[in-house]
């Protein structure tokens, strides 16, 4: 009988232990390598801070019904930047809502002014899931 419950108990153990062990992994795995939101809002302003205007374009899911040519995508923000790719210091993200693929996304970028102050900017972003991937809506809505 004791032989049992200890029989019992290790294999309720082992159990346990490997639900905990694939939880952490898909934790770590979903956190460092799957596609998120989250993560392509972050790489889509520091591809903005960086000039990387084409990067932003392939991550752009674009107006509807709008032609636009990468060459224009690039003319469009080096025109509000005035040639100057933003200074970002940091990217706040909160989540709003979602529908269907799409969910929604106030941001608030803080930039770094010339004189080394700082100045806050918030929009109202959509990304929506295509496929695997997450495209930026653009343009923006100005943030509430």
């Amino acid at each position: 009988m004791r032989t049992r419950i200890v029989v019992y108990g290790v294999a309720i153990l082992a159990v346990v232990a490997l639900t905990a062990l694939a939880f952490v992994t898909y934790q770590w795995y979903y956190n460092s390598y799957a596609a998120t939101p989250e993560k392509a809002l972050n790489e889509y302003f520091l591809d903005f801070s960086k000039g990387d205007y084409a990067r932003m374009y392939e991550m752009t899911r674009g107006i509807p019904g709008s032609p636009q040519t990468a060459g224009e995508f690039a003319a469009q923000l080096k025109w509000l930047t005035k040639d100057a790719p933003p200074r970002i210091a940091s990217v706040q993200l909160e989540p709003i809502g979602s529908q269907g693929t799409a969910r929604f996304y106030r941001v608030l970028l803080k930039l770094t002014t010339p004189d080394g102050s700082y100045r806050l900017m918030s929009m109202l972003v959509e990304v929506v899931q295509e496929g695997s991937n997450w495209k930026v809506s653009y343009p923006f809505a100005p943030g509430f």
